[in-house]
């Protein structure tokens, strides 16, 4: 997953993330691409194929997805995708998860700022409509049943000599959004040049 920040100044809607995460989905390890038909993206993600279409085309613009589009009728485009300088996995259970489209676009949205602790932020929504880019009600109307559904966990903690709480936000064991990533490549052994002796 990029980073999706700023989507209104690049013409990205927060729904875009969940589309993009869906095609990813579909990414070969070794190829590096993936062919998902548009109304597979669609079935996935539990959008309309209109939707969709229209979606894909404002990632490719916002540089988020490289395609090769197809020239036959009836083939699937080819979509690869660049090395993100930071990656934050985003587990395939989420697709399956028992939230709507919307609230599944706006936990990915909001995966890359839970990341003080163990998943976790002490940012607010206006925080989090700010960086994104968005307002405060889309945000806040996806953020409040995701609490209810209880994949977001709220805590309040009053700080020693204050009298204003420090609201603290935790990613909940809903999804397991835990990754080893040691364990996904093998690391490789340093071979040191012999020296040599005079």
């Amino acid at each position: 997953m990029p980073d999706f920040l700023n989507l209104n100044q690049q013409n990205i809607k927060y729904l875009d993330a969940l589309t993009y995460v869906t095609i990813r989905s579909f990414h070969n390890s070794t190829t590096g691409l993936c062919y998902p038909a548009y109304e597979t993206i669609a079935d996935k993600a539990g959008m309309s194929r209109s939707f969709i279409i229209n979606s894909v085309k404002r990632l490719e613009k916002g540089g988020f997805l490289n395609i090769t589009h197809s020239k036959k009728k009836h083939t699937c485009n080819q979509y690869h995708f660049d090395k993100e300088p930071r990656f934050e996995r985003i587990p395939y259970e989420l697709l399956d998860a028992d939230l709507s489209a919307n609230q599944k676009a706006m936990l990915i949205c909001l995966r890359q700022f839970f990341n003080e602790g163990p998943l976790s932020s002490t940012k607010t929504i206006t925080d989090f409509a700010k960086l994104l880019g968005i307002s405060y009600k889309t945000v806040y109307s996806q953020f409040i049943e995701l609490i209810a559904k209880g994949f977001i966990n709220e805590k309040y903690k009053i700080m020693k000599g204050q009298t204003k709480s420090l609201i603290w936000l935790k990613l909940s064991d809903k999804i397991d959004w835990h990754y080893d990533y040691s364990k996904s490549k093998p690391k490789q052994a340093i071979v040191y040049p012999k020296l040599r002796v005079a």
